[in-house]
């Protein structure tokens, strides 16, 4: 069974209210009529119930339900929330990516043909207008956890796949939000370790339950503490599942008592209140973050840099490989389309921490960046040399998000939901595939989807 957990924690920040409220929906879907079924959805979405009315939630959830139930309580759930509160939604079922966007599908989705994109949108649920509807609300946290397949619904169906192609698009997420995928761009999500696996719940869910329960933990903390154990329990199987996430939270939050920004240090008691007349006493305001300075914030840079023009942008490594044998391993490998060339790393190590820079004149909109992995001048040099696994992409902006890339050659895209105005975008190696023979890593071509 294929399977994607999305994890989006939209947040605006605030200093934490005495009375906010907290309320949930959750929705799990199986039981679908024109696509495959599935068998862990709707018993993942009883136990994140479960988790988040002890988390002191209040929690209106539905398994197994159509359009119409769903957009129901949809507008019922955003009905409840005021301004200050706390909302989370959680939806595990099937979804897909239709030019750029993400859909939801409840049961009665009908089956999908080539030709019925705009069919398959106006049936299914709009993840965008589900965020949009949580934003008006002016909560005071918002969280998305999704739990969708990362499939096309327009190829053959196996198993929990309703198409050929993966992928929900990739989230650039705003100023205080969070996103987490429970695997990596195309990655397949595991329902279960093998047919024999006992659990009631996907590796995921089993995984990340019981971290939510601690409360204490960040979530950056709660990302990478569930990407350990998801990798280890799946590698354990043999299998290979490895959770992304994309962060661009200001500050530390956390689910526990007291929680909200830096809420894991001790609060300072408060000192004793005074009586203060009514006609006196200030009406109550949100505190929030300073907003962002104007101006961008200064691209990184690395002593041993290397750097090379195309067009209106620079593209800069942190370090290269030496020259050797008549061929050179730097910048400018990734700029000229040829796949007997590559820019290879020269840290000495496998990479992890190298970076590269694109630097533009002036800002531009970016809409995503092409890469090309490893070394592709043959099959034989491609296996050789180590290739890029984990990518953060940061942004002159201060965004950021996580993306995993997959071990083969040709071109890949890293789609964002919209355009970022950046005036230079920076790829930095988190992890690598091992080469079978060099520890070196290499990168074919990159180059960014802007205007």
């Amino acid at each position: 069974m294929l399977r994607l957990w999305a994890l989006v924690m939209g947040l605006v920040v605030a200093a934490p209210a005495l009375a906010d409220q907290r309320v949930a929906l959750v929705i799990g879907n199986d039981a679908y009529s024109s696509v495959p079924v599935l068998q862990k959805a709707a018993a993942d979405a009883r136990t994140m119930a479960a988790s988040l009315s002890k988390l002191g939630f209040d929690v209106d959830s539905g398994v197994n339900i159509s359009r119409t139930e769903t957009n129901r309580k949809l507008q019922d759930f955003l009905n409840r929330i005021e301004p200050g509160d706390v909302a989370l939604f959680y939806f595990a079922g099937h979804g897909v990516e239709v030019a750029g966007a993400n859909y939801l599908l409840p049961i009665d989705i009908p089956e999908a043909t080539p030709g019925n994109e705009e069919f398959l949108k106006s049936e299914a649920i709009s993840l965008n207008a589900v965020l949009d509807g949580l934003r008006d609300r002016k909560a005071r946290v918002n969280i998305l956890v999704i739990d969708a397949c990362r499939d096309n619904p327009f190829a053959i169906k196996t198993g929990r796949s309703v198409g050929g192609t993966r992928g929900l698009a990739l989230v650039v997420p705003p100023q205080g939000t969070f996103i987490m995928y429970s695997a990596g761009a195309g990655e397949a999500a595991l329902d279960r370790l093998s047919d024999a696996d006992p659990e009631a719940n996907s590796v995921f869910t089993r995984t990340l339950a019981p971290l939510l329960a601690q409360g204490g933990l960040s979530l950056p903390e709660l990302a990478r503490e569930t990407r350990r154990r998801v990798h280890d329990l799946a590698a354990s199987a043999g299998r290979s599942q490895t959770p992304a996430y994309y962060d661009e939270v200001l500050g530390d939050f956390s689910f526990g008592p007291g929680f909200g920004l830096d809420a894991a240090a001790p609060s300072p008691q408060p000192a004793p209140v005074r009586p203060v007349d009514p006609g006196l006493q200030p009406e109550p305001k949100l505190a929030r973050l300073p907003e962002p300075a104007p101006a961008e914030i200064a691209r990184p840079r690395a002593p041993r840099e290397n750097c090379s023009r195309s067009g209106n942008a620079t593209f800069c490594v942190s370090s290269a490989l030496a020259s050797a044998h008549g061929s050179s391993y730097g910048a400018q490998n990734l700029l000229d389309g040829n796949d007997n060339t590559a820019w290879v790393e020269g840290s000495g190590g496998q990479g992890a921490g190298d970076f590269v820079v694109i630097e533009f004149d002036a800002p531009r909109s970016v809409r995503g960046v092409v890469i090309q992995n490893g070394y592709a001048k043959n099959a034989d040099i491609f296996g050789k040399n180590s290739r890029v696994k984990d990518v953060e992409l940061n942004f002159s902006t201060g965004a950021s998000l996580q993306a995993t890339l997959t071990d083969q050659t040709g071109e890949q895209r890293v789609n964002l939901n919209r355009p970022v105005k950046a005036k230079w975008v920076q790829l930095i190696i988190r992890s690598v595939y091992p080469g079978w023979k060099y520890s070196d890593t290499a990168l074919n071509e990159l180059r960014v989807d802007a205007e």
